[in-house]
């Protein structure tokens, strides 16, 4: 075992057992304080008691109702701390993010935590999918995403005349920023345009 494994392993050790100094472990144990303990020891002891509150048949109905309280009422994990367990799992964030989709029929697999859903956000962003500043990379001004689609056989030069939007033969542009502010815009190429005005 490496010095940094049991190093780590040494101070969560003495974290638990400071969390149950704290509440006074050695006076006795009731349901808030039991549901507290779990609270305080993290999302996996937070994890076992949502599960132990489903299990009337194993603990007593006391306990069982005030570990219900983790189901809806469980104090947060700060963000900080969520951003620095994802980095050191997975290393740095994403910055910027190409894909490029051949032409006929795309799938896109993966497993979980693959990136499937990062660009499903990024195309219902582009469709006019209510903008969400969470989406922004924490430090970063804004979010930009960019699709460019090959319109060559479709004929939209109607719709493009009929809603004042630049044409080219043979490709469309969107994009959208969303700003770390709350505010988000969409274009068209270089068009500004209210996506929910000319897409639905």
């Amino acid at each position: 075992m490496s010095d940094t494994k049991t190093m780590s392993t040494s101070a969560r050790f003495a974290q638990i057992v400071s969390i149950l100094r704290k509440h006074h472990i050695q006076k006795g144990m009731d349901p808030v304080k039991f549901r507290m303990i779990l609270e305080d020891l993290g999302p996996t002891f937070v994890k076992i008691g949502q599960i132990m509150s489903t299990r009337q048949d194993l603990f007593s109905q006391r306990y069982c109702k005030e570990l219900m309280k983790l189901r809806s009422h469980v104090t947060p994990m700060p963000f900080s701390m969520v951003e620095q367990i994802i980095q050191d799992t997975y290393g740095d964030f994403i910055e910027k993010l190409d894909i490029d989709f051949g032409s006929g029929f795309s799938v896109i697999t993966g497993e979980t935590g693959a990136g499937k859903s990062i660009i499903l956000g990024a195309i219902g962003l582009l469709l006019g999918q209510r903008a969400d500043v969470k989406a922004i990379r924490r430090g970063a001004s804004k979010c930009i995403i960019e699709a460019r689609f090959d319109i060559s056989a479709y004929g939209m030069r109607p719709f493009f005349e009929e809603n004042e939007l630049e044409y080219d033969d043979e490709e469309c542009i969107l994009r959208r920023e969303v700003q770390a502010s709350g505010k988000s815009r969409a274009f068209c190429k270089f068009t500004f345009v209210i996506f929910c005005n000319i897409f639905f």
